[in-house]
């Protein structure tokens, strides 16, 4: 990811899917975004990692495409990305220039 040009950074989606077996090989697993489930929170660690690497502001975007769940566990989500990107902008200036 931090190969990108982090500059042009200025929305990140973030959602949850499920793993599935991969049509073209039954013996693999492969994890499909269907915007039906919960975001997972190994999703939040990317999140904090390009938040210490993006000075400018970003949104993220939580995407729901059906199976809402009750509007208090949405607003929660939304507070795990928030809890993300302010851990990433707590590191020190120095650690989170563009590499």
């Amino acid at each position: 990811m931090l190969r990108f040009p982090l500059e042009q950074v200025g929305v990140v989606h973030i959602s949850g899917g499920k793993w599935i077996t991969d049509p073209a090989n039954p013996l693999r697993k492969r994890l499909l975004d269907d915007h039906l489930h919960d975001v997972p929170l190994a999703v939040h660690e990317p999140l904090t990692l390009l938040a210490q690497h993006v000075p400018h502001p970003i949104s993220v975007v939580l995407e729901r495409d059906g199976h809402f769940p009750k509007f208090e566990l949405l607003l929660a989500e939304l507070e795990l990305a928030r809890n993300a990107l302010q851990r990433g902008r707590r590191m020190p200036a120095q650690m989170r220039a563009v590499a």
